[in-house]
């Protein structure tokens, strides 16, 4: 029973009240005199404390004021610890999160950690496990796990086996890759293919890996010319088909021009019309505040999504979405010469990064013109790069 009483003036709040020893009796009388149920009287360094529900208290705090007796009070329990921090809701959130955390993580998947992967990255068996639709947010059961495993071994062409095993809301996923898994020179068996080049160049150097060379060194070739041949001819005037493998290296030229208008158009976004926010729990989301407005053609849907994340952990599946719609109107805007060299010059070296990530430069030359309208960059690149291509033999 004590204990009960304990946990319902916790729950719904407590007062101490003390005063000194010579008085207690005006506090003891006044709780008999009423039927107030109090706990944990004692007497320490000259005083007597005693703890009643904060109900109670109000009506020991007006007989005690009118017996002039002097007290001390001091309150506790949950109502007094949620009026202390109700201001401060960076805590209250946090203790939202925590509970909501507590509550559902043993339901669904946090984080997938992968093992006894050579050939395959961990993203890719990710995304294995991701199109039979076990990922992050997945929920959790004995037997859907079986299914999934069974599912990956059906569809994938490189995994022979699988097992995962959950540890809390953590998968542990093992694997054992196939056995003859293709490396980046196989191609398939009952398929037959030639190399051929993909621009005009000057030969370099030629590097087969199978089937014949058609080409040497300081050779000139044009687009879609045949460098290495996948019909191989015997001594006796018989042939064979196979697929060609191989790189060929040549000299090209590239040519590249940037176009930078000097005046061009662009959207000024006012206040949003509507907001929306939701929290997102792994794929699901709850809206916890909307405010609609009137939209018209001229409007844009601007998304933020902040995921929540500590130090070098995993982020959690929990993040704030804010959407907003914005109005906005086109306004007509000019830029300077060096603003737009500038420009171009960044569009230039975006360019050649992309198209020769993989080639060598061996000479560069850039010119610039400008009109009364635009700055325009012409770019003329010598380069030394790998032109093979496969293109199919076709067989009846």
């Amino acid at each position: 029973m004590a204990l009960l009483v304990r946990l319902k003036n916790l729950l719904l709040g407590y007062s101490v009240i003390s005063l000194d020893e010579k008085n207690s009796h005006f506090l003891i009388n006044a709780c008999i005199k009423c039927g107030i149920p109090y706990e944990k009287a004692k007497i320490s360094d000259g005083r007597l404390f005693l703890r009643t529900s904060l109900f109670s208290a109000k009506r020991l705090r007006r007989l005690l004021l009118e017996s002039d007796a002097e007290f001390d009070e001091k309150n506790g329990g949950l109502p007094i610890f949620l009026e202390k921090y109700k201001k401060r809701y960076g805590i209250m959130i946090g203790i939202a999160i925590f509970s909501l955390i507590n509550f559902f993580a043993p339901k669904y998947v946090w984080d997938i950690r992968i093992s006894g992967n050579n050939l395959m990255t961990a993203s890719q068996v990710r995304d294995e496990l991701a199109s039979v639709g076990f990922d992050l947010g997945y929920k959790i059961g004995k037997e859907d796990i079986d299914k999934v495993t069974n599912a990956v071994l059906m569809r994938s062409d490189r995994i022979s086996w699988m097992a995962i095993n959950m540890n809390g809301s953590v998968a542990y996923v093992e694997i054992r890759e196939k056995i003859g898994k293709k490396s980046e020179f196989e191609t398939d068996p009952h398929s037959y293919s030639n190399v051929v080049a993909t621009r005009d160049g000057i030969i370099d150097r030629v590097e087969v890996m199978r089937g014949k060379s058609e080409v040497i060194e300081g050779q000139s070739v044009r687009e879609g010319e045949l460098l290495i041949s996948g019909v191989i001819e015997s001594t006796h005037g018989e042939s064979r088909l196979e697929n060609a493998i191989g790189k060929v290296y040549a000299t090209t030229s590239r040519h590249f021009s940037v176009n930078i208008p000097l005046t061009y158009e662009e959207k000024i976004l006012s206040d949003a019309v509507c907001t929306e926010k939701n929290i997102k729990f792994f794929s699901d989301r709850i809206n916890i505040f909307k405010k609609d407005g009137k939209t018209d053609e001229n409007c844009v849907k601007i998304e933020e999504e902040a995921s929540l994340s500590f130090a070098s952990l995993p982020s959690l599946p929990i993040g704030i979405i804010s959407e907003s719609i914005r109005e906005y109107k086109t306004v007509k805007k000019s830029r300077s010469y060096e603003e737009a060299s500038s420009l171009a010059f960044f569009e230039l070296q975006a360019i050649i990064e992309a198209e020769l990530s993989e080639a060598e430069l061996l000479q560069k030359t850039v010119k610039t013109e400008i009109t009364d309208n635009e700055f325009i960059i012409l770019c003329d690149i010598i380069c030394l790069e790998n032109i093979a291509k496969d293109q199919p033999i076709k067989t009846e």
